[in-house]
């Protein structure tokens, strides 16, 4: 019996020795071919040795950093935890993103837009609207177009599927006092939001996926035939036509109706209604219009882009992602973009019949990302929009935005215990600086 007892204790041994090697093996040879993981996130680079890292500790940690991310089987590991951690308590990992309801996968940051957690402010979304106000009038001079599209939001159309600990009143919030403002001042605006919401439940197939952050294909073709009927109606122009000559409806989900849950990153599928893929034809163009257009807008209208028919309808259809990113009219998104801010912004302004900023109700407190301040001061350098009556309102509203956005308040605490500066003056500082770049 002790012998038994000793083989089993040895054998035990050698099976953990052999366990706690297999990383190793598997960093050294591949044994096995692991499949990357899937997502937007920082992977640490290969630390370059040198004597100045060597000697004030840097490369030693950003050596240990690497190493944490890079053995052997570590994707491996990863999609086992998330998959247990989903199997288990029904909870995914993937940034801002959580489990609803019945399988609904839902972006925290659409929840708390929704919900009025992120409210700019009547004051800060009047200014801006006064400016789109003025924009338009001006490009209307140039016969150009401008038009703000408002993207449906998932936690609009689905409020029903928020984990109970969401289930709280709901404010007023950025969509509807944007949409509100714009209908007042007379802005070109779609309203896709509304749209959708009014739609639910009647369209033959999901205008939202369970596993995505995004309308599907589906719906946002739906809302591209409508900006192109906007389009030729607001322009008096007939842009070429496209057909839908059938669907398309696989047993998967392509991208991106499937974008949350590739980047859950676990081994096995989730519960998934079925979706459509429209397959697209365009007509005959001879005789129409196609009108230059340059969109500024968030992943949205990356959607879009992927049906391939944008640059069908339009004439070099630009995409400045987040005013960032500049994706020029014959390059796919995946192709490396230039910087926006390396191109001449009035020759490319001068250039374009057609704007549309497309926002949807997560990002909307940062609406055009810049790009209304710039293309405001582009046709009006000398002037402002607000009285300082109007600024006094909105320094209050900001300082008000700045201590609900919690990464905000982060930075200025720890920028208070620096510097010894008080948290509150620090928070008027912002506010102000906020007031006196833009407006």
């Amino acid at each position: 019996m002790a012998k038994t007892g000793d083989t089993i204790k040895k054998t035990g041994f050698l099976l953990l020795m052999g366990a706690l090697f297999i990383p190793l093996c598997q960093e050294l040879f591949g044994f096995f071919e692991i499949k990357p993981l899937k997502g937007s996130f920082d992977v640490a680079p290969k630390p370059e040795l040198n004597r100045a890292k060597w000697f004030d500790g840097s490369f030693q940690a950003e050596k240990e950093k690497y190493i944490n991310e890079q053995y052997g089987g570590r994707n491996f590991m990863v999609r086992l935890n998330n998959q247990l951690d989903y199997w288990l308590f029904r909870e995914i990992h993937a940034e801002l993103m959580i489990h609803g309801k019945n399988g609904m996968l839902l972006g925290t940051n659409y929840i708390e837009a929704y919900l009025g957690d992120k409210f700019a402010g009547e004051a800060r979304i009047n200014a801006i609207s006064k400016r789109l106000q003025k924009i338009q009038e001006k490009m209307n001079e140039k016969n150009k177009t401008l038009i703000i599209l408002l993207a449906p939001g998932k936690a609009t159309f689905y409020p029903e599927y928020f984990p109970d600990k969401y289930k709280r009143q709901k404010k007023r919030n950025n969509h509807e006092e944007f949409a509100s403002q714009l209908k007042e001042k007379g802005v070109n605006t779609i309203d896709m939001n509304t749209w959708f919401l009014s739609m639910k439940g009647k369209t033959k197939y999901p205008l939202f996926t369970e596993h995505s952050i995004h309308w599907t294909v589906y719906g946002s073709f739906l809302a591209y035939d409508s900006l192109v009927k906007y389009i030729e109606k607001k322009r008096n122009t007939d842009l070429p036509d496209h057909e839908v000559i059938g669907y398309e409806t696989p047993d998967t989900l392509r991208e991106p109706d499937d974008d949350i849950f590739r980047a859950c990153n676990t081994f096995f599928g989730m519960p998934f209604t079925k979706t459509a893929y429209p397959v697209i034809r365009m007509k005959n163009e001879e005789g129409k219009t196609r009108p230059s257009c340059l969109t500024v807008g968030d992943s949205y209208w990356r959607t879009i882009r992927s049906i391939g028919v944008d640059n069908s309808v339009f004439a070099n259809q630009r995409f400045w992602f987040y005013n960032k990113d500049a994706y020029p009219e014959t390059k796919p998104d995946t192709w490396p973009p230039v910087s926006v801010s390396s191109l001449n912004f009035g020759e490319v302004i001068e250039k374009t019949d057609v704007i549309i900023i497309c926002q949807t109700e997560s990002t909307l407190e940062a609406i055009g990302d810049g790009f209304i301040e710039q293309l405001f001061k582009y046709y009006y350098p000398e002037e402002q929009v607000l009285s300082q009556e109007e600024k006094k309102k909105y320094e209050k509203e900001m300082m008000e935005f700045i201590r609900n956005d919690q990464g905000w308040m982060e930075g200025l605490r720890k920028k208070s215990k620096e510097t010894g500066i008080p948290l509150d003056s620090l928070i008027l500082y912002d506010a102000r600086w906020q007031v006196d770049h833009k407006y």
